[in-house]
Formats: C-alpha cells, sequence, structure tokens
C-alpha cells in the first residue's frame, strides 16, 4: 500500500505514519494460521512559505496572479509524490513615487521631466519638488528674491524684474533717410548713446551688409530684389541691461533708377558704294525706360545729319572714306536726368565698301587629323572683309571662329577626309572660296623590325622591336604567328615573346596606332630552324699535310654543325661545330666541302664550297744554308712571319737582308729589309686584301738567296 502522510490497516485497525512491513496472524475458516502482511510506503505532504516586497504590483508565478496589495496568499497543490502541497506568499506592495529632474541642483524639479521609483529617498538630480520654473538656472525657484538686471525670473511668478526701474536707457541712432542711384552700396555712419554699448544693423531687404551686420559705420550692398522694390528699411538695435529695453532707430534707403541697357539698333549692317549724292540712311532703337536723351557715336566717315540726342539717327557717308573701306560700331547710349549715370551702349557693326572683297590667301592648320583631334585653321586678313564663312566636311565640328579668319575644329569618329574652304563676305558680294584638302591621318609603318629571324626553336624571352618609333602614334599593335606567345604587353615599341615546339616559322607584324585607327603594317619572318650557313671561309689551295682551318660564322639557335668532305680531304678534328681542321696526305684538287647547321626544329640548306686543291710546299734554293729560313703561320690569313737564325754562320751577322713577297705572276707584292744579328732574326708581312692562292717568299742576304711557297687563305 501507498498512502499520504499515514494509512489504518482493516486487518488490525493500527494507523501507521511511516513506510515498513507489517504482520497479523490469526486462524482462518478452516481453524489453521493465517498470516497477512502489510508493505507500506507513506509520502508526506509538503508546504513553503517566501516573503516578497515589490515595486507597485507583483506577479506570483505559482499561480500567474498580480496583487497590487499587501497580504498573505496561498496556493494548494499536489507534490511530485501526489501529495498535498501548499505555497505561502507573505507579499508586501510599496506604492512608487514621482520625481523631478533638478539639473540646476536648486532643490526643485523640471515638472517635464520626470521619473518613478519606490525609494523615498531621491535619486541623486533628482528632486520631490516639481515646481521650478527655470530648471536651468540655481537662481531661479519659487520663493526666491527677485534680482534686477539679470534677465531672469528669479521667483517663478512670471514676470522678470517686477519693480525695478530702467536708469540711462540705451540709444540707437540710426542716421537720416537716403536716396542713392541704383547699383550703388549705401555708406552707413549709425551711433549709439545711453547705456548701450553696441548695435546691430538689420535689413527689411535682402541685401548684405560689410565688414558685418555689427559694424556702426558698415556698407550696405543693395540686392536685386531691393532694387526691384525701390526702397529698403535698414534698423539699428542697440544691446540693454535689464530692466531696460534695446534702443532701435530706422532709415530708409530709396534708389534712383538707371536707364536700363539700350535695346538692338535696327539700320543696314552692310553696304555696297552708297556715294550717291543725297543717298541717307537711318539706324534707330526702342525708347528706353528712365532715359532722358540718347548718345549716338558712329565710326570714321560716317555723318550724322539729324537725331543726335534721340532714339533714331540719319546719316550718309563719306565718298572718300567708302573708296578705302568703312568699318565700326555705330553705337547708342541711354541717359537719364538724376544724374545716376547712362546705359551700357549698344552696339551695331558696319561695313560699307566699294567692291566685294578678294579671293583669301592660303590656309594654314594640319592637313592630317584623327578622331578626337582639336586643330586651328587660319587665312591672313582679306580687306575690306565683314565677315569670313567657313565651311567643313563630315566629321567637323567648329567650336568657334566661323565668321572670322581663325576657326578652332574638332574632329569627330565621322570624319573620313575632306575639304575645309573659306571665303570672305562684304555688302558688295563674297570672294571665290580658298580650299584645304585635310585626309585621316593613317599612320606609316615602322621602318624595320629587330630581332631573330631564324633559330628560334623553343627559345623564350626574345625581344622583338622597331627600330625607331612612328612620328604621332600613342601606342602599337603587334601579332604573332600561331605558336608563339607574348609576355606582357602588345601595345609598346618592342615585345617579348615566347616560342614553343609547334612553332615552324611566320610573320611577327607591328603596326603603329592613333586616333584614325592602325596605320601600315610591318612584317618580319621568322623561322624555328637556324639560317642558311654564309660562305665557308677557308684557302682553296694550302699544303700537303698541313693542318688548315675551315669555318663559318655563328649561326643564331643551331647547335650542331654537319661538315663533309671529299674522299681526298680528311677532317682531322671539329665535326659538329662551325669550325674543322682539314688535311690532304697527297696533292688533290677538284675537292668539295659543305656545312649545314641544324637544331631540334629543322636544318638548313647545305652550304657548298667547291674547287679545293692541295700542294707539295718544299723549301726552293740552296739548301746547304744554315739559315733555317722558316715562314709562319703557313697558310696564312693576316700576319705572316719570317724568320731565319744566324748564330751558325757568322758570316752573315750585321749584314743586310732583304724579304720579298711576290704573286704567281712575279709580281713583288711587299719588301722588308733589315740587318741581321747573332741569333734569331724575323720580319712580319701583312697578307690582309690579298687574293687566296699560292705565294712566294723570297729572301737574299749578300750572295745568299732562298725561297718558300706560302699559301694565303
Amino acid at each position: 500500500i501507498t498512502d499520504c502522510d499515514s494509512y489504518t490497516w482493516s486487518a488490525n485497525g493500527t494507523t501507521y505514519t511511516a513506510s515498513g512491513t507489517y504482520t497479523v496472524t490469526g486462524l482462518n475458516a478452516a481453524g489453521c494460521t493465517d498470516v497477512q502482511t502489510l508493505v507500506l510506503t507513506i509520502n508526506n505532504s509538503t508546504s513553503s512559505s517566501v516573503s516578497i516586497t515589490a515595486c507597485d504590483s507583483y506577479t506570483w508565478s505559482a499561480n500567474n496572479n498580480t496583487y497590487t496589495a499587501s497580504g498573505t496568499y496561498t496556493v494548494t497543490g499536489l507534490n511530485a509524490a501526489g501529495c498535498t502541497d501548499v505555497q505561502t506568499l507573505v507579499l508586501t506592495i510599496n506604492n512608487s513615487i514621482t520625481y523631478y529632474a533638478d539639473n540646476d541642483g536648486d532643490g526643485y524639479g523640471n515638472p517635464l521631466t520626470t521619473i518613478l521609483s519606490c525609494n523615498s529617498i531621491a535619486p541623486s538630480g533628482y528632486s520631490a519638488n516639481g515646481l521650478d520654473c527655470n530648471d536651468a538656472s540655481a537662481a531661479a525657484f519659487p520663493g526666491n528674491t527677485e534680482v534686477c538686471g539679470d534677465g531672469i525670473d528669479n521667483n517663478c511668478d512670471g514676470f522678470i524684474d517686477e519693480g525695478c526701474i530702467c536708469v540711462n536707457a540705451p540709444i540707437a541712432i540710426a542716421g537720416n533717410d537716403q536716396t542713392v542711384c541704383a547699383g550703388s552700396n549705401v555708406s552707413l555712419t549709425g551711433a549709439i548713446a545711453g547705456s548701450a554699448t553696441n548695435a546691430t544693423w538689420s535689413s527689411n531687404g535682402t541685401g548684405t551688409f560689410t565688414p558685418s551686420a555689427a559694424v556702426l559705420n558698415a556698407t550696405y550692398h543693395p540686392s536685386l530684389s531691393d532694387l526691384s522694390n525701390g526702397s529698403v528699411s535698414l534698423t539699428l538695435t542697440t544691446n540693454a541691461v535689464l530692466p531696460c529695453t534695446p534702443g532701435i532707430d530706422q532709415m530708409i534707403i530709396s534708389f534712383s533708377s538707371i536707364p536700363v541697357n539700350a535695346g538692338t539698333i535696327t539700320g543696314l549692317s552692310q553696304l555696297c558704294n552708297p556715294t550717291a549724292a543725297g543717298y541717307t540712311t537711318t539706324y534707330s532703337i526702342a525708347p528706353v525706360l528712365n532715359a532722358s536723351t540718347y548718345t549716338w557715336s558712329v565710326p570714321s566717315g560716317v555723318n550724322i545729319l539729324s537725331g543726335q540726342g534721340t532714339t533714331s539717327i540719319t546719316v550718309n557717308f563719306n565718298t572718300a572714306a567708302v573708296h578705302n573701306g568703312i568699318g565700326g560700331l555705330i553705337s547708342v547710349q541711354a541717359n537719364n536726368s538724376n544724374g545716376c549715370g547712362s546705359s551700357t551702349p549698344s552696339s551695331l557693326p558696319i561695313s560699307v565698301q566699294i567692291s566685294a572683297p578678294v579671293q583669301p590667301g592660303s590656309i594654314s592648320g594640319i592637313d592630317k587629323a584623327c578622331q578626337g583631334n582639336l586643330a586651328t585653321y587660319s587665312i591672313a586678313i582679306v580687306a575690306r572683309t565683314s565677315y569670313y564663312t567657313w565651311s567643313v566636311p563630315t566629321g567637323v565640328t567648329i567650336l568657334n571662329g566661323s565668321n572670322s579668319n581663325v576657326l578652332n575644329v574638332q574632329f569627330t569618329a565621322a570624319f573620313t577626309g575632306g575639304i575645309i574652304s573659306v571665303s570672305a563676305s562684304n555688302g558688295c558680294g563674297t570672294s571665290l572660296a580658298r580650299t584645304r584638302l585635310v585626309t585621316t591621318n593613317i599612320l606609316t609603318a615602322p621602318i624595320a623590325i629587330n630581332g631573330l629571324t631564324s633559330g628560334v626553336c623553343n627559345a623564350s624571352g626574345v625581344t622583338y622591336s622597331i627600330s625607331a618609333p612612328v612620328t604621332g602614334a600613342s601606342s602599337y599593335t603587334w601579332t604573332v604567328p600561331t605558336g608563339v606567345t607574348i609576355q606582357g604587353s602588345n601595345s609598346g615599341t618592342s615585345i617579348v615573346v615566347d616560342f614553343n615546339g609547334t612553332f615552324v616559322g611566320g610573320n611577327i607584324t607591328v603596326a603603329a596606332v592613333n586616333n584614325c585607327g592602325a596605320g601600315s603594317t610591318r612584317s618580319l619572318t621568322v623561322i624555328s630552324a637556324p639560317a642558311f650557313p654564309t660562305t665557308i671561309a677557308g684557302p682553296l689551295s694550302f699544303c700537303t699535310n698541313v693542318n688548315t682551318t675551315f669555318s663559318i660564322p655563328t649561326i643564331t639557335g643551331a647547335n650542331n654543325y654537319t661538315w663533309t668532305v671529299t674522299r681526298g680531304l680528311i677532317i682531322v678534328s671539329g665535326q659538329g661545330t662551325k669550325s674543322i681542321v682539314v688535311k690532304t696526305t697527297v696533292p688533290v684538287s677538284g675537292q668539295t666541302m659543305t656545312v649545314k647547321a641544324s637544331n631540334a626544329c629543322g636544318t638548313t640548306n647545305v652550304r657548298v664550297l667547291d674547287n679545293i686543291a692541295s700542294t707539295n710546299c718544299p723549301r726552293i734554293g740552296d739548301q746547304t744554308t744554315t739559315l733555317n729560313l722558316i715562314a709562319y703561320p703557313n697558310p696564312v690569313s693576316d700576319i705572316l712571319t719570317v724568320g731565319f737564325n744566324s748564330s751558325t754562320d757568322q758570316n752573315v751577322t750585321t749584314k743586310l737582308y732583304t724579304v720579298k713577297l711576290i704573286d704567281a705572276t712575279g709580281r713583288v707584292i711587299n719588301t722588308e729589309t733589315n740587318i741581321a744579328n747573332a741569333g734569331n732574326n724575323q720580319v712580319e708581312m701583312s697578307v690582309k686584301g690579298l687574293a687566296s692562292g699560292l705565294y712566294l717568299i723570297q729572301f737574299q742576304i749578300g750572295d745568299h738567296k732562298e725561297q718558300i711557297r706560302i699559301v694565303v687563305n
């Protein structure tokens, strides 16, 4: 059995308040022993109590009821064991108090700024009194004593300085009213008196004061609105110390009008040969507001016959002046009688001529242009010209100067070329037009492209550049064939490129660019294989059993050179390089040598050297000499050294010897003379510029002669 607080067992009528196991022993109906057992669980009821103090109201979470009065409140329910649970709330409710902001700390608060608090002590900066009339001043609060002249309602009764008397009142003196001409500024001469220490100007208009409105002798600048209204009122207001009030005075500024600008003059501006007797013409304007009289002026050669001082004049023209040409302005100015001046003059340019102008001279200016270009075209001034008329082709916009001898234009994208023309005109007619052809400024091709033309197989970082910038170019456009990649920009005077393994050959091109677009193209043909070898350098005839060198210049991009020779020649060394050493063991003739260069991308054509020969080159002459005559190198291409040793034959010492270089025809090419010394002797001879072939070195000292054949390569 489970029960709350206690349980009464019917078996024995006993009440238990604690959990446990209980037994009762008796006899059953059959008279045998009967044992009854009670396993009892007792769960206890619970209760709790809490005391709370709250402001104005409190909502109890036990039942969600809100209480606004103090008291003891209970809630009965079941606990987790299912037994009675009683919760008790002992609640104290305190009512909130209104406090007022006391910013000036005078103990009286601002009735418009409040907070609520259940604390019986006012928070810092607040007061329980909300009767302050000026919370910005600690000198203003109910019951305070009024202080004269401080400008404050000290006692909060709604009055300032009540009962106080002003002594030495401030006085403002604006000055007398003025009348000024429209457009003039007004000089002010204000003054103050009494207790005033300063004053300020104000206006009922929209003008301005300089240097400021706080200066008594300021200058007033009327606005257009002031002038339109005809007058403006200026007020000078002083300062004041209470209980005194500011001094105020006014002055009126009235504006006298000046004539408005004279209107357009009507009359002939272009006249041709008006020299007939009695010829007259009239110039006039509409009457001008506020004008009382008019002043006319005319160019030299024009006579005013009547109308000066009115809105219309009649004139004629001096015959001699007409023959020379009359030009200038007929002008008129409106005046008034109030001393306020005259209007701005109105003018009419006139041209009186006896004949039409001649054709203008040549037009100066550029003859090639592109989109966006600005240009000036001009002609010399043409005599007797009143105005010029320019015409321009499509795509050219006139900026200014269309009626003068100087024209400013801009070229647009629509310009494709055309004629610019100009003619001169006056009242007698128009001249023949002068023209100038202007075309688009298509740039020429760059002079040349510099850079490798062959042997660029798989090369990287190769530079190509133009030999000189193109005048007028703003940039450049480069193109490269398939297999070539440009590093970085392609718009400068040079490019850097990489060649990959797919490139065989093609053209690198460049064109200069300006506002007209790309100009003519320059191209350079480039191949990946090496260039064709140039001529093989080496002697066509040389001595047998003498190592002889043959070579070609270095070929850019080549990494191998293949040489071949016919059977009479032997390659001693150098195969695979640009230079080989060849010899023969017996005299030969009609031999041939070839060479070709290659790299990973290809092989050049074969360069051939034909008609190669060799010969025996024995020493010729007296073979019993002991002078050991030699000549080296042999073959020779530059400097030949001829030497002998006199140490074994003292008879030749100090004797004069001669060495001659003789060609195959017997002509002496060079002669060297010197004195032999005791020992080695030698002399150098240049063979530069000599044709390749066999030559003879002839040596003589005293009666002794020797000869040696040499080969010049």
